[in-house]
């Protein structure tokens, strides 16, 4: 994501939207951890805590806005 200022512009990651993110979910009462879909086998595992970030998607809208997708 780019974010135009006066000064010139400013690169924000996916990494760090995944990495906030996940941080803050893990850190929520109830969640045990985050999940990843394994595209062969279809089952859910939960990911060690160095690996949050790949329990989140980040998309960007037309309109500038983030969505961002949690496996939980």
């Amino acid at each position: 994501m780019k974010v135009p200022t006066e000064n010139g512009e400013i690169t924000i990651s996916d990494a760090v939207f995944t990495t906030i993110t996940g941080a803050a979910a893990t850190n929520c009462f109830g969640v045990k951890g985050m999940a990843q879909r394994s595209m062969t086998d279809g089952l859910v595992h939960l990911l060690r805590p160095e690996s949050m970030s790949k329990g989140v998607k980040v998309t960007y809208n037309d309109d500038g806005t983030v969505s961002i997708e949690l496996h939980i």
